[in-house]
């Protein structure tokens, strides 16, 4: 075709064009190419980038995880899986306190020796204090002779004592506990034995106040953070109510689940006054507790 044209100025703009359109196939086969490269760069860049934070953090969160070590006798039985899960949920890291270091001490026995406060470090938390297991133990509490807590005698330390003031008050019920929260009856003199150890015994009440005929106990969620100054935390949203599983009245010392609260106790939501209050409308135990404290002056 370019032969029959005889301009010359026409097939040399024609040449021109043809030149044209395969420097522009070239530049956009080196623009593809820049692209391209530039892609695999900031990709390349960005993946070693990504592997390095990311073998950071790994590196950051094994050398900066708070280290717990939990101590207990016979932990193979399982005692304790609940303490073991709590702490991996919040993630800490177990460890060998005799070997490593920690930052947290959970003892289910009071760990407290004659070198122990002078090799405690500021950063390290023990989960009792000195002095806990006394306020923790039933017996040690109970005969405190503190106000408000009613008359108790240690066994068999106080034995004299209190075969003394029973005879003097032979009105009074009393009512025999272990240190472990089992066995706890109400019994006649005659019938305990005050020789055995680890028990206490305990004036009993005999006019509790009872909801639906039933006797109940109420739980409370504490926490002690510090001695001095003294820093008592209480969890004030709830707490846990418990009823007997029988009725208190006519009482019957024989009848243990009318005045003890056993495994086998009432819960909240079986209580005809309180199953409105907490299973319709939703209020919790506390809560469900108060209105009905409120409803009977």
């Amino acid at each position: 075709m370019l032969r029959k044209r005889k301009d010359g100025k026409q097939i040399g703009k024609l040449i021109d064009g043809k030149q044209a359109i395969e420097f522009s196939a070239k530049s956009h086969l080196n623009f593809i190419t820049l692209i391209v490269t530039i892609i695999l760069i900031v990709t390349i860049f960005t993946a070693r980038i990504d592997y390095k934070l990311t073998s950071n953090r790994k590196i950051t969160t094994s050398d900066n995880k708070p280290r717990v070590w939990i101590a207990g006798r016979n932990m193979e039985s399982g005692y304790l899986n609940h303490v073991i899960e709590a702490f991996d949920r919040l993630g800490y890291q177990r460890v060998d306190g005799l070997t490593q270091d920690w930052d947290v001490l959970w003892s289910h026995d009071y760990p407290f020796g004659k070198e122990f406060f002078t090799s405690l470090k500021p950063h390290q938390k023990v989960n009792h204090f000195p002095g806990s297991g006394y306020i923790t133990n039933k017996v040690s509490l109970a005969t405190t002779s503190m106000p408000h807590i009613p008359k108790a005698f240690h066994l068999p330390k106080e034995k004299d004592k209190f075969i003394s003031y029973a005879n003097a008050n032979p009105d009074r019920l009393w009512v025999k506990k272990s240190n472990n929260h089992r066995g706890i009856r109400v019994e006649k003199i005659d019938q305990m034995n005050l020789d055995e150890t680890g028990h206490f015994v305990q004036e009993y009440i005999q006019n509790p106040l009872l909801i639906d005929g039933k006797k109940f106990d109420i739980g409370l969620y504490v926490i002690q953070t510090s001695i001095n100054p003294l820093r008592v935390y209480i969890y004030d949203k709830d707490a846990l109510l418990r009823w007997c599983g029988n009725k208190y009245q006519p009482f019957n010392s024989s009848d243990y689940d009318s005045y003890v609260v056993g495994d086998d106790y009432t819960p909240i939501w079986e209580m005809p006054s309180l199953s409105k209050y907490f299973s319709e409308l939703n209020y919790n135990m506390k809560q469900t507790l108060n209105i009905y404290l409120r409803s009977i002056g």
